[in-house]
């Protein structure tokens, strides 16, 4: 099950829980308007990998002295 967000025209938010794939692109409101559903960036970073010096057996070094980058 996915959570999906929806904005209505009178400004509220709204969030369903749908499973993928079966959520529409507007729904109703509690005050009977549209509300539209609302599309976010993901949250993607590639820049957080962390070395486990356990694991590299005296590479720890050579990565110190700029070798691997």
């Amino acid at each position: 099950m996915a959570f999906y967000d929806y904005k209505c025209e009178c400004g509220q938010a709204i969030e369903v829980q749908k499973r993928m794939g079966e959520a529409p692109k507007s729904i109703r409101c509690h005050c009977g308007n549209k509300a539209k559903r609302v599309y976010h960036m993901p949250h993607v970073s590639f820049n957080h990998w962390v070395p486990d010096y356990r694991q590299m057996d005296g590479e720890k070094e050579a990565i110190a002295a700029g070798m691997y980058e």
